[in-house]
């Protein structure tokens, strides 16, 4: 270990401990970035499937008002 020092003149632990950090600093910001944009995904989910909730509730409404507003026939 110490020949291998010496030759390329590189502290082994300060490569290894800078190595280990930047892996870990990449890791952390490539899984933020994962999981910015799965959040990101999962809430434009939510709010597609509110708006269609929205809409077949609406759409419901309205053919409850028209089914009441038709007179009834009585015999």
């Amino acid at each position: 270990m110490l020949v291998f020092n010496n030759i390329f003149n590189i502290n082994i632990p300060e490569f290894i401990n800078r190595y280990f950090l930047e892996n870990i600093f990449y890791y952390i910001v490539n899984n933020g970035l994962k999981l910015f944009s799965w959040f990101k995904a999962f809430s434009q989910v939510a709010k597609a499937k509110k708006q269609v909730l929205l809409t077949v509730l609406l759409l419901l409404v309205y053919c409850y008002k028209i089914a009441l507003s038709k007179p009834t026939s009585r015999s």
